[in-house]
């Protein structure tokens, strides 16, 4: 399992990679099209989660918050590398695992 996971404060230059990454997030079935950075900002399916970045809680951990938490499909193969880096799952709805990655305790 792979434990060096950094963090750094996200930045305004930041924000047109969150909305590409949303876009790989939101569509990840080979069968369709991933949307571009600005389909994700045009669509309001997509558009709400970026709406206000960054709002409290959007670091987390960073933030001083114990833990991070996100959503995927049980088909979806990224769920192994969010597996890899220690997200576990907390809950399942239909077949969508909500998981959560705790951070690591300093010394």
């Amino acid at each position: 399992m792979t434990t060096d996971v950094r963090l750094r404060a996200a930045v305004a230059e930041d924000f047109t990679f969150l909305a590409t990454m949303l876009g790989e997030a939101a569509v990840w079935r080979p069968d369709k099209p991933t949307p571009t950075a600005d389909h994700v900002l045009a669509d309001p399916r997509y558009a709400c989660y970026l709406a206000g970045w960054p709002r409290y809680g959007d670091s987390s951990v960073a933030d001083g918050h114990p833990a991070i938490s996100l959503s995927v499909a049980e088909r979806n193969p990224a769920r192994r590398l969010y597996e890899s880096t220690g997200f576990v799952p907390v809950a399942t709805h239909g077949s969508t695992w909500t998981t959560i990655r705790h951070a690591a305790r300093s010394s």
